[in-house]
């Protein structure tokens, strides 16, 4: 017997989508709602192949539709940017549970594959955790640890985060569905709050980081073809430049000055005592 009558995925992404084909395999009766922010959705057209309800709502409408039930309904939280309000929390007949892609005890909110790489943080952290009315301070169901290389970017990241969320999902559905789980409170320590607006040095390169600090701002600036987190910025001469590409060039011996230039359309960043060289390509004025 279900403990659960429904089961709603708020999110987007493959991620959401595919947690959602989990529940229709079980036979559950299964809705994705997404946060609308524009007309045209890749999650639409993934539930319309696969057969999944799908909503587009605006958040007021999201709040409406979750205050309304009265079934008993387990709401899964993934890749979604909604804030459950208090309202909709202290359900009784609701059950929330949370993908974060971090390490709750660093960085809770939003864009936190960017944060890791941005601080430099040796390893990154996927967690699913139930929803209480703190952003990010539930009890948590399940974690484990993702390794970084030199040359992580947030796309990259987040695509590791991904894979990891899945796997760490379909090992506790069962515990979940059954009610066995009920989380561990084992957090002492809560990171900062990252919230949506929120920005690594409000995408400004400082040319007085060292060579480390630059390379790791432009990888967690770096979603591919997205500007997920705006486009990023130098100052140089009392004007801001964006760039196309960066290129992160290994040098044959330590340079022996800091140097911030401009050659051929491309700004060329060195740091004294470094075998790394940055360009960024292409660049324009703001």
């Amino acid at each position: 017997m279900f403990k659960y009558e429904q089961v709603i995925v708020i999110g987007s992404g493959v991620l959401a989508v595919n947690i959602c084909s989990l529940f229709k395999d079980l036979n559950y009766k299964i809705s994705l709602y997404e946060n609308k922010i524009s007309e045209v959705s890749s999650v639409k057209k993934l539930c319309e192949k696969k057969d999944i309800n799908y909503k587009s709502l605006l958040k007021e409408e999201i709040t409406n539709t979750l205050n309304d039930i009265q079934e008993k309904t387990l709401i899964v939280s993934a890749v979604n940017i909604y804030l459950f309000p208090k309202s909709v929390v202290s359900k009784p007949n609701l059950t929330i549970i949370n993908y974060h892609n971090g390490d709750l005890k660093k960085h809770r909110g939003m864009n936190v594959e960017a944060w890791t790489i941005y601080e430099m943080d040796d390893k990154s952290t996927v967690t699913w955790h139930f929803v209480n009315e703190e952003i990010d301070k539930g009890y948590v169901i399940d974690k484990e640890e993702i390794d970084m290389d030199k040359e992580e970017t947030s796309i990259s990241l987040l695509q590791k985060q991904s894979e990891v969320a899945m796997k760490l999902f379909k090992k506790n559905i069962e515990g979940i569905l059954n009610g066995d789980i009920c989380g561990t409170n084992n957090q002492d320590i809560f990171g900062k709050l990252h919230l949506i607006k929120d920005v690594p040095n409000n995408g400004e390169i400082l040319p007085s980081w060292d060579m480390k600090k630059i390379d790791a701002f432009l990888r967690a600036m770096d979603y591919g073809m997205l500007y997920t987190l705006g486009k990023p910025y130098i100052n140089y001469n009392g004007k801001k430049y964006v760039w196309r590409r960066y290129k992160r060039i290994n040098l044959d011996q330590n340079s022996e000055e800091d140097m911030l230039e401009i050659c051929d359309k491309n700004i060329v960043i060195k740091k004294k005592g470094s075998k790394t060289q940055i360009q960024l390509t292409n660049i324009s004025e703001m």
